[in-house]
Formats: C-alpha cells, structure tokens, sequence
C-alpha cells in the first residue's frame, strides 16, 4: 500500500492518508484499493472488497477499530457533524467534521480535492471532498465555520493538508466553468494558455486560496500536488478513465490516547 501523508498533521499526531489506487483487493476496472463508487461505467464492484479495502486503509494508518464516518457526497457546500451516532443511510454532504474519539472521517475522490484539517486546540478534525463545485460554492470555507462554532476551533491554529488531484495540465474546463470560478473569486486558479483552446483549472491552487481566505495560511498549509490524471499507475481519475474506475480515500482520526490533540469541554 502507498499512502500520502501531511508533515504537519503527522507532526501534531494526528492519524491521517491519502490513499492510492495501490494495496486492495478490488479486480479492474476498480484494481485494487477501491474505497467506493461501487458502480461505474465499467461495472460494479464487490461491497465485501470495498469493505475489505476500507478496512487496510484505515489499518495502514494506524486507525484499526474505528467507526468509518463518510457521507454521501453530492459536490456541494454542506458540511454534515458526527457527535454520537452516525446515521445510515449517512446525511447528504461533502464535509464532515467531529470531535468524537474512534471515528475515522472519510471521503472519497477520483480526480476532485481532498482537504484534511485538524486543530490542536479543540480536538476537533474534518475531511472535505472538493471538486470544482465545492471550490466555487466554498464547501472549505463553510468547514472551517462550522468547526469555529461546533467546537470553538479559531481558524488561526488550524493545520490543513490537500491531496493529490486532478493537475492543471489535465484539467480543461468550458467557459461556464472558468467564469464560475471568476465570479467567485477565484480568478487566480483559472489559467489560459495560447495552445489550449479552452481555459484550464488549478484545483490545488483554487482550494489553498479558500483555504487561505479562511485563515488557514503560511506554514500551516501543506499538502501533495500530484495529478491524479496523469499517474495512473497511482490514482483513479474519472476524467482519465472516462467513468469507468473507482475512488482514492482521503482519511483523519484524532490521535490515539495520548496523542497530540487537546480537546476542551
């Protein structure tokens, strides 16, 4: 299994990966760590092996006997609270944040952006699936918020990582697109070039600069830019596969007892 880590996020002892299509079980077109989309254009894969894969990834990073907490993404800006139970089937969003113990916070990609955040102060933690709906509508953004008035969380001590992601390069979009992302600020991340015939998008640069606008900035921002469509040995990519592949995971758990994390009343 080959598995990404935030620097940061390590160093506060926070358990955490971004996955890879590497260490599974699954068969193609979903080979072989496929963490969900069950169903694609090529087929549908195995509940057991998607099971049996969630189950490694959450081993590898040290998250053996927690509770999976993923919500059903729907590329948007709603950002779902796990305290106590977590219901099935599991709330409608592209956010999740808690402060419970034992509960591994996942989402799932295949060309789109995974965001981790953590914070030392409250304990609190989040993962977000961030396309390029969510950057527009600022699903990051409406993270951080919640996790300023669910657990006190002041954006300034807040450590975020981002993981592997479509790249620009890959990434050609339509002109509704591009001005979508003008109109909501995020100018910057939409980039033309004499030989593309249609505008580009930086996905990784779109969700550093919510991330950013949100105060999360500077040293306490890292993450891996590596294109998921352009190392397919490595990742799923939708675009890449034209549908017909699984989803990378994006995972986060507080720290075992006694690791870094505080964690107020």
């Amino acid at each position: 299994m080959v598995l990404f880590h935030s620097p940061n996020l390590g160093n506060l002892g926070v358990r955490h990966g971004f996955g890879t299509r590497l260490g599974g079980v699954s068969a193609a077109p979903f080979a072989s760590l496929n963490c969900g989309g069950r169903s694609s254009v090529g087929g549908t894969d195995s509940a057991d092996l998607t099971r049996e894969n969630r189950r490694r990834l959450l081993h590898a990073c040290g998250m053996t006997g927690c509770e999976i907490v993923s919500p059903h993404q729907v590329h948007g800006a709603q950002v779902a609270i796990c305290r106590g139970r977590w219901p099935e089937p599991p709330p409608q969003a592209d956010a999740v944040i808690t402060r419970d113990r034992d509960r591994a916070l996942l989402v799932t990609v295949a060309d789109c952006a995974p965001i981790l955040v953590a914070c030392p102060v409250t304990g609190g933690v989040a993962a977000i699936h961030a396309g390029w709906r969510g950057l527009v509508t600022d699903a990051i953004g409406a993270t951080i918020r919640q996790m300023q008035q669910m657990f006190g969380s002041s954006p300034s001590f807040l450590l975020a990582a981002i993981g592997p992601a479509i790249g620009l390069e890959a990434f050609e979009v339509g002109e509704e697109v591009a001005t979508a992302f003008d109109e909501a600020g995020l100018a910057d991340a939409v980039v033309r070039r004499p030989e593309w015939p249609r505008p580009h998008v930086d996905l990784f640069a779109a969700a550093a600069r919510r991330l950013e606008c949100a105060g999360v900035t500077g040293e306490r921002l890292d993450g891996a830019p590596l294109c998921t469509a352009s190392h397919a040995e490595l990742f799923f990519s939708h675009r890449r596969d034209h549908g017909v592949t699984g989803r990378l995971a994006a995972v986060i758990a507080t720290p075992a007892p006694g690791g870094g994390l505080g964690q107020s009343s």
